[in-house]
């Protein structure tokens, strides 16, 4: 008999050759441990296992045999299988590496789960790390196994080309059970400048790392404030490995539309008055005016005077879209009273400097139509002539008036 899948000439020398007489029965021999097949007349006849050097072969019948049966006595394959690494998470590669095997093109290498029965296999391999055999037999060959996903220990086992009995069984793999680890940000997406919370956490892990922060412990919030989009992950390790997650923050650029700073010097003027416009626009190109003109600049003053409550508006626009600002400028309706010593020019109004009757004429005249009142300093001042204004109502109110002086038209 010769070892299975190697009786093919020159695989092996023989140890030696035994002629059976014809019709023996309970023929015994001691053989070291191996796969045999008997041949006759060159032919394969019987596959039989020897399980241990020094065990009894026993060939229980040779009846009806036409011609002597020859023992072709080889030598006895020694086999072995290890895995590697001893710890794959669910999904990875396993490795599985064989040496001293029979060399039949049909050995292969089963994956099962610890102790399960020879038939329960998950996956094989042929010794060419392939579903299919290879034309020729290989004695050694490195297999590469994705693991299952559930976790637990497995083996792997070598067969000479059935399931009956295994060869060599490689040494435990543990498919560990998974590290849960979270991360998140808070929120996801956020303005340039602006920041967001990422949160992480992991049970059955002693530390964890991180890719774009660093998280301190296995749990915790960090505060980050990204110039771009960015990808943060986590990574924690345990006892059982290592397993990473991932979130992304989204970062928009800030939107920089016109800001207007727009202002009256009067926000309430007598009729007939002025009141100056200034306005000033950052993130614009151009600026324009409703009610007065902004000649397109964004920086710039401009005096009005409104005969009636006006709002005034400027428009400016830039690259980012536009906006407008309003002011308001109202007629102050009440009566007002106006001192005259404003339009004297300096003058005090007393005997020695007496008020010039144009500064009395020119207070009375800045009256609105509705009338008001002017207010003469302390003083002695005269005319010879009358003065005419153009307001009809007035009142003078001081020291040394004289009425009769000034005419209305």
């Amino acid at each position: 008999m010769t070892p299975a899948g190697s009786n093919r000439a020159g695989s092996r020398s023989p140890l030696s050759t035994l002629s059976v007489p014809l019709h023996s029965y309970n023929t015994c021999i001691a053989v070291p441990k191996g796969i045999y097949t008997f041949i006759q007349n060159h032919m394969p006849i019987r596959l039989a296992r020897i399980l241990g050097a020094g065990m009894i072969a026993t060939v229980l019948s040779m009846s009806g045999l036409s011609d002597s049966l020859i023992w072709d006595l080889q030598t006895a394959h020694a086999a072995t299988l290890s895995a590697s690494p001893s710890t794959v998470p669910g999904g990875g590669i396993a490795t599985a590496t064989v040496t001293g095997g029979p060399g039949g093109t049909g050995d292969f290498v089963g994956l099962y789960a610890l102790g399960a029965p020879n038939w329960s296999v998950f996956n094989y391999l042929f010794l060419n790390d392939s579903t299919v055999p290879s034309a020729t037999g290989l004695t050694s060959g490195t297999l590469h196994f994705t693991m299952p996903s559930i976790p637990g220990t497995y083996e792997f086992r070598l067969f000479p080309g059935t399931f009956d009995t295994a060869l060599a069984t490689s040494n435990p793999i543990t498919v560990p059970s998974a590290v849960p680890v979270s991360l998140s940000a808070d929120p996801s997406s956020i303005t340039l400048g602006d920041i967001s919370m990422l949160a992480w956490g992991s049970s059955n892990a002693t530390s964890c790392t991180g890719a774009n922060f660093t998280p301190t412990g296995v749990a915790g919030k960090v505060t980050v404030i990204p110039s771009t989009t960015t990808t943060y992950s986590v990574t924690c390790t345990g006892p059982q490995g290592s397993y990473s997650t991932s979130t992304t923050v989204s970062v928009s650029p800030v939107i920089t539309t016109p800001i207007i700073n727009f202002v009256a010097s009067q926000t309430s003027i007598t009729s007939g008055l002025s009141s100056t416009l200034a306005w000033h626009a950052t993130n614009a190109t151009s600026c324009s005016g409703s009610g007065f003109s902004t000649g397109g600049l964004t920086l710039g003053s401009v005096t009005v005077t409104p005969s009636a409550n006006t709002t005034y508006s400027v428009t400016c626009t830039g690259s980012n879209g536009s906006a407008t600002a309003t002011v308001t400028v109202t007629i102050d309706t009440a009566a007002p009273t106006i001192n005259a010593t404003n339009f004297a020019g300096g003058h005090a109004g007393t005997a020695a400097d007496p008020y010039p009757l144009s500064a009395v004429a020119n207070a009375i005249n800045s009256l609105p139509a509705t009338g008001g009142t002017v207010i003469l300093a302390n003083g002695i001042w005269a005319a010879t002539s009358t003065v005419t204004v153009t307001r009809g109502k007035f009142n003078l109110v001081g020291a040394s008036q004289k009425r009769a002086l000034f005419s209305a038209v």
